[in-house]
């Protein structure tokens, strides 16, 4: 079959070609890559400037995008479903009637939504406790929380279990303890569930050990998590139970689907209902919202994220000019290659063949800048 023949015959030529191609290809950019280096090389300040230049430009820009990301962006880690965990927030006329928007609330309201039936709610308060006693004792940040706290975020223990609602109403001296801790300070002691830790002068029971990576809902990381009503807790008269002047917690909700008016709606209704009657001048038209996880996309915004934002934006711009600056070297350095480039030209080296050679130049100074890059944002 001749035409059959002359197809396979046609295929081996196409891969014989193909293999040719790119064995020839190969070759021109190895030494497109040897004649760049070399190039570079005698032109070292030339190199190191431009390195430098994309090292601080590139660099620069990592490190913002960073900080962005942890404040902005990324969820807490270990949370599930974070998009479904909310801040609450009330805004209410404050300061000579002008609207006021408090990340705080009283663990009186908080019982009050606890009635809800569009989302759960959990409450929470950050604080400094001394672990240890004599020369060993130290400042920790730990967390006083509901015991709903961890089941509202979805985080399940690495060890143990977390501490029951009958334990926080029974003023239980347990403890559970960040990843952190129980590697750094503990030597991840695998016999840790049970024993005692000295917080506030006091014994508590370790009863769990939070997963790797889980440091809570806040920039700052937590060391340990006590129930509310806990004898961690420096306020045991037991009166911020029903005081609704006492602004000391935060709330977190979670909602199922994506609109958050309901919610927010039935929030402000049951808000109101117990105000009305044991706060006559309680702001009628303040509002109950749900902002997100991130506390920096949220009403009360810190001045920190505010700055990073503005930083966000001008980072780019450093970026820019810094490019700008790259391409001021190179079309510098071209302008005086004018000679050299014309005599190769005139020796008989292809254009697409000089281009190849010139790119591969602009590659490898990307290639070290990125690098170098890699450090400076370390």
């Amino acid at each position: 079959d001749v035409s059959e023949h002359r197809d396979r015959l046609g295929k081996i030529d196409r891969r014989r070609q193909s293999m040719e191609w790119r064995t020839q290809w190969a070759e021109i950019s190895r030494e497109n890559v040897r004649y760049g280096l070399r190039g570079l090389g005698k032109s070292r300040g030339f190199t190191a400037t431009v390195v430098a230049t994309l090292a601080l430009g590139i660099g620069a820009n990592a490190t913002m995008f960073g900080v962005i990301d942890r404040l902005l962006l990324s969820p807490p880690t270990g949370i599930v479903q974070p998009d479904d965990v909310r801040r609450l927030y009330i805004t209410r006329g404050f300061d000579r009637g002008r609207p006021f928007t408090s990340a705080t609330t009283t663990y009186a309201d908080v019982s009050d939504w606890m009635a809800a039936d569009s989302f759960e709610i959990t409450a929470f308060s950050d604080r400094s406790v001394t672990f240890g006693r004599g020369e060993a004792a130290r400042r920790v940040l730990a967390t006083l929380t509901d015991a709903n706290f961890f089941d509202l975020l979805g985080v399940a223990p690495q060890l143990g279990r977390y501490f029951t609602d009958e334990e926080d109403r029974s003023l239980a001296p347990v403890i559970v303890i960040s990843d952190h801790m129980w590697r750094q300070e503990l030597d991840t002691d695998t016999d840790i569930l049970g024993s005692q830790l000295t917080v506030r002068g006091a014994d508590f029971t370790v009863i769990g050990v939070a997963p790797p990576g889980f440091v809570g809902v806040n920039l700052r990381r937590v060391d340990a998590w006590f129930p509310l009503r806990s004898p961690a807790n420096s306020d045991d008269s037991g009166q911020w139970e029903t005081n609704r002047n006492d602004y000391w917690l935060r709330a977190l909700v979670r909602i199922s689907g994506d609109s958050v008016k309901g919610p927010e709606a039935e929030a402000t209704t049951l808000h109101f209902a117990e105000r009305a009657d044991t706060s006559s001048n309680y702001d009628p038209e303040a509002v109950v919202s749900f902002a997100p996880l991130v506390a920096a996309r949220g009403a009360r915004a810190s001045d920190e994220s505010k700055v990073a934002q503005w930083l966000a934006g001008v980072s780019p711009v450093v970026l820019l000019i810094a490019c700008a600056n790259v391409a001021n070297l190179l079309l510098a350095r071209g302008l005086r290659r004018q000679r050299e480039i014309g005599i190769r030209l005139a020796l008989g080296v292809s254009l697409s063949r000089l281009i190849a050679q010139l790119v591969t130049e602009s590659m490898l100074l990307a290639i070290l800048g990125g690098l170098a890059a890699l450090a400076v944002a370390y």
